[in-house]
């Protein structure tokens, strides 16, 4: 792990994710960036919201893009779903380097991860200055052993230019 940030979110958010699966704001503000992610947390439980905080807060705020659900280690994509995996592994090839992406790709199967077994949250970059990192979000967990592994095979295999950073997003009562 690389660096350590916290980071606030309305409160407000929490009720409207629990109950309909998704902040209206998050789509209206960026529905490109939303398009795929309908729906997704499990209605009653903030399972998701995390990560789908992350990215809107990233974009609001510092004009960072991300993707989620890359399935960088997965040998074998449901047919529905293969050209958006295909799509996010070309963005995430395109900032890291054919290379590189390739390099990591083969070293965290190699090491048994398959799925999203402690893959990152997110993949994120900015277009201006080409920088990537690999983000992870968190509210009242913690990294889990799986994760760290995969931090320290991406470290091992990139070296410098392993970016991957930890969010704690915290409740902001306004």
């Amino acid at each position: 792990m690389n660096q350590e940030f916290h980071i606030s979110y309305p409160v407000e958010w929490e009720e409207e994710y629990c109950r309909i699966g998704f902040v209206t704001l998050w789509r209206r503000s960026y529905p490109d960036m939303f398009a795929d992610y309908s729906g997704a947390g499990v209605l009653g439980t903030k399972d998701l919201f995390a990560q789908y905080a992350l990215m809107y807060l990233l974009r609001h705020d510092h004009d960072i893009q991300s993707l989620t659900w890359y399935k960088l280690c997965c040998d074998v994509v449901r047919s529905k779903e293969k050209a958006l995996v295909l799509r996010r592994w070309k963005i995430m090839s395109e900032y890291m380097g054919e290379p590189s992406f390739t390099r990591l790709q083969t070293a965290l199967k190699e090491n048994g991860f398959h799925n999203f077994r402690g893959e990152p949250d997110l993949f994120c970059w900015k277009e201006d200055s080409r920088e990537w990192f690999f983000a992870e979000a968190k509210t009242k967990d913690k990294v889990l052993p799986s994760q760290r592994k995969w931090f320290s095979i991406c470290q091992s295999v990139l070296g410098s230019n392993a970016d991957i950073r930890v969010y704690s997003l915290v409740r902001s009562s306004n």
